[in-house]
């Protein structure tokens, strides 16, 4: 998973770190290090978060607790290897994971769901 060659613009590029850009065998493989790296330390934590998914890097959890609790977290995460770097999205009452929208519903204090799209969705679509 070193050396890959690649062009863009009439110049060749050497990709030195992680699966070649746009491989199908990409998903597979980023799944398979996360899991193995990243889950096999999360397991043996003490404090985390009370409700957990992850799908292949993105992680959507939930925490009881204050800010520090969460910070701590996401310092650990960053912390575990350094080819996993984490981004963290906080919201008391609603978050954006993935293509969702993930809220408090405000009458049933249940999580809800609802189509979330990027700022830079054009909603262009072919016939």
């Amino acid at each position: 998973m070193r050396d890959t060659i690649l062009t863009f613009e009439e110049k060749a590029y050497r990709q030195i770190k992680g699966t070649a850009i746009g491989a199908s065998s990409s998903v597979a493989i980023a799944e398979i290090f996360v899991h193995e790296v990243f889950e096999s330390q999360r397991i043996s934590l003490q404090k985390g978060p009370n409700l957990y998914f992850r799908y292949i890097d993105d992680i959507f959890g939930v925490m009881v607790g204050g800010m520090e609790e969460l910070d701590n977290f996401y310092s650990w995460a960053n912390g575990v290897h350094p080819n996993l770097k984490f981004t963290l999205e906080k919201g008391q009452r609603e978050l954006n994971f993935l293509d969702t929208t993930i809220y408090i519903d405000p009458v049933t204090r249940r999580l809800e769901t609802k189509a979330y799209y990027k700022p830079t969705n054009l909603h262009m679509y072919l016939q």
